[in-house]
């Protein structure tokens, strides 16, 4: 039976092989577009829920809650800014669209919401 230290490194070692294989592919003017414009589409979507639940801290009562919608939404856009990068290098590049990148995606998508989602607590048990 494996250990979970195995499991782990036999993941993260899949993940390596198939981010060299898109890197291979990619030139930095495409990395450079993906990255800048899946950050202001992923801006652009996440800003008006955002801004919302913002203005409604008014409500002192519900202020716990909003806080936990506003972690949402930033949890959320971490998925929303790899899913639109991946898409925009699938288009600049079309031979990536022959490499399975939901591994990629759900690889890092996890590991950056881990860690804010740790980060969200501790925020959150400080200031309530």
């Amino acid at each position: 039976m494996k250990t979970l230290y195995h499991k782990l490194f036999n993941q993260f070692y899949r993940y390596k092989k198939i981010n060299q294989r898109v890197h291979a592919i990619i030139t930095t003017k495409d990395g450079v577009k993906s990255v800048l414009f899946s950050l202001l589409m992923s801006v652009v979507v996440a800003i008006i829920p955002l801004l919302i639940t913002i203005n409604m801290f008014i409500y002192t009562k519900h202020s716990l809650f909003l806080a936990i919608i506003i972690v949402f939404i930033v949890l959320s856009f971490v998925y929303l800014y790899y899913w639109f990068y991946l898409q925009l290098l699938k288009s600049y590049q079309p031979k990536v669209e022959e490499i399975n990148t939901s591994y990629i995606f759900w690889f890092e998508t996890t590991l950056i919401n881990i860690f804010l989602l740790i980060f969200a607590i501790i925020v959150l048990s400080v200031l309530f």
